[in-house]
């Protein structure tokens, strides 16, 4: 019916509407510019995608991103009735496949909301190396993971030290340079693969 086709056009709009509003905003300008110092603390305590204050339910990347899931979302969504853009910031993300669902702590009453390690009791503000375990996604400081006991190798990462899971990975958060450079070569290639393999499936 007529209300029906309606009632999906405005959902289709307001998808649209709320993935620019999450991805297309422009840069600050120079009078409003945060300072490196600000826009360190920012990248620890806002989301990566809409800079909303970080909240739970958070999901994160392989390349060390933190998101508000609603915001990633709507933003997957978005891309599938929406063109795509010149630059989208998370075409690393096919999928809710692609990220974890974090389980984080953060400084009671912070504002904004700063992570916590439940180890160590240290907090991210971009002083102190975290990482996000995978599969599981428990947000801890690695020196966590280090004062496990825990080594690289075939065999994974050994228990994650908080929920006592299998640890398959522990991806960096908000890596730089060189670590960077190798970490987005590592999703390219992921990604390229897993498009190699949809379209051999004759998948979309």
């Amino acid at each position: 019916m007529g209300g029906d086709g309606g009632s999906k056009n405005n959902s289709r709009m307001e998808l649209v509407r709320m993935r620019n509003e999450l991805l297309n905003r422009g840069p600050p300008s120079a009078a409003s510019a945060p300072s490196k110092r600000d826009s360190a603390r920012d990248q620890w305590t806002s989301c990566a995608l809409s800079r909303a204050p970080l909240a739970a339910p958070v999901a994160a990347c392989r390349l060390g991103r933190l998101y508000n899931k609603p915001a990633l979302l709507t933003a997957l969504l978005a891309r599938k009735s929406d063109p795509p853009l010149a630059i989208d910031p998370i075409a690393h993300v096919r999928n809710l496949r692609d990220v974890v669902d974090c389980n984080v702590q953060f400084v009671p009453d912070s504002s904004p909301p700063v992570l916590r390690c439940p180890v160590t009791l240290k907090d991210a503000h971009g002083g102190t190396r975290f990482v996000v375990l995978w599969p599981c996604g428990c947000v801890v400081a690695e020196a966590a993971v280090r004062r496990a006991g825990a080594r690289g190798g075939e065999d994974g990462l050994g228990e994650c030290v908080v929920c006592g899971k299998e640890v398959e990975e522990g991806v960096g958060l908000y890596p730089k340079g060189k670590e960077l450079d190798e970490r987005m070569k590592l999703v390219a290639v992921e990604v390229a693969g897993r498009g190699k393999r949809a379209r051999g499936r004759g998948e979309a």
